[in-house]
């Protein structure tokens, strides 16, 4: 399967289940101010303008925020032109095309006795959360251009309004504070999975390295805490979904690094 997306994203479920594991959600409401505007736009190509409606339309759709009105505002739109691959002077149109002219390479690769399948390519950019500290975007992902199924994913990415750095897991938390973290979401996820002490991960159908819970990359920080997310095939097979941990900030806040310890604050 070729993937035609490019930038700081990597592979949220559009239509594959998810598992929400939560510990003890905060939620309560807070406004901020000095958040980023912005609107949303879509594009949309088909194969000899077929509409999705249409039984058999090889398409690609797109949807992402258009930021305005800020200084940051250029920054984030590149970002996001990054993530279509819209860069070095490709535009959003040109990057649709080029999909629609794969599907036609394949259709005249196709030997008399093959049958034709039919393609389709969505990708969506979402403001997620933000505050006046930090802005986190989702990109999700499906696609199919062949194969027994298509790919579903859902990548978070959150970024330091301040530095217009992205901000990783051992940026906000030190090594002892991820341990606890970590420890916390192996008992959540254990639980909702019904797993007893004398089976480990690797026995119930997980593929943690070296069989160790461990917290991904892919998270987002929101108003309720942080929420964690697995992408079918990172951790389990296809049919488990995309399991998705979310701990509450006031675990969270004791074991923050002191640079990140005002994330939540108006």
């Amino acid at each position: 399967m070729k993937s035609y997306h490019l930038g700081l994203f990597a592979v949220i479920l559009m239509f594959v289940p998810t598992f929400f594991l939560s510990v003890s959600c905060s939620k309560k409401s807070t406004t901020y101010l000095d958040t980023l505007d912005y609107d949303i736009e879509e594009k949309f190509a088909s194969y000899k303008g077929c509409k999705i409606a249409d039984s058999n339309c090889t398409y690609i759709y797109y949807s992402y925020p258009v930021f305005k009105n800020s200084e940051d505002t250029a920054f984030y739109n590149q970002l996001v032109h990054a993530t279509f691959g819209a860069i070095k002077g490709r535009t959003y149109e040109s990057t649709q095309q080029q999909f629609l002219k794969d599907y036609e390479q394949y259709i005249r690769s196709l030997q008399k006795d093959e049958m034709q399948q039919t393609w389709f390519s969505s990708t969506r950019v979402e403001v997620y959360s933000q505050t006046n500290k930090i802005i986190t975007l989702r990109l999700l992902l499906n696609d199919y251009t062949g194969g027994a199924h298509g790919m579903q994913s859902d990548l978070f990415s959150t970024f330091n309004r301040s530095t217009k750095k992205e901000i990783t897991l051992k940026s906000l938390f030190n090594d002892s504070a991820i341990k606890k973290l970590s420890q916390v979401a192996e008992l959540q996820f254990k639980k909702h999975y019904k797993l007893t002490d004398s089976l480990t991960l690797e026995q119930a159908g997980f593929w943690f390295k070296d069989d160790v819970f461990q917290l991904n990359e892919n998270f987002a920080i929101h108003n309720e805490g942080i929420t964690w997310l697995y992408n079918p095939y990172e951790i389990a097979p296809y049919a488990f979904g995309s399991p998705t941990i979310t701990i509450d900030k006031e675990t969270i806040l004791p074991l923050l690094q002191k640079d990140f310890a005002t994330i939540w604050e108006p």
